[in-house]
């Protein structure tokens, strides 16, 4: 089933890729503008990330969203 989905989503986005003429994020985001860049703050560098810890809550919710997906996927 996810496959015929995922088929559907890509025949989709070439029918609007080849029939609509203006692109939206064209229009919303200019073409060389970095989503959520200001021009102020262009020129500081930005945080480095150098470690990535888990959390007990971030855990929990992982493992309750895996055996919410894992029943879902068992009834249908």
């Amino acid at each position: 089933m996810m496959t015929f989905i995922i088929h559907a989503c890509a025949i989709l986005h070439n029918f609007f890729t080849k029939e609509v003429s203006n692109d939206l994020l064209d229009i919303i985001i200019p073409k060389g503008k970095e989503l959520g860049a200001d021009d102020d703050a262009s020129n500081e560098q930005a945080e480095t990330i150098s470690t990535i810890g888990s959390t007990n809550a971030w855990t929990t919710f992982r493992d309750e969203l895996a055996i919410g997906v894992t029943i879902c996927v068992g009834e249908s």
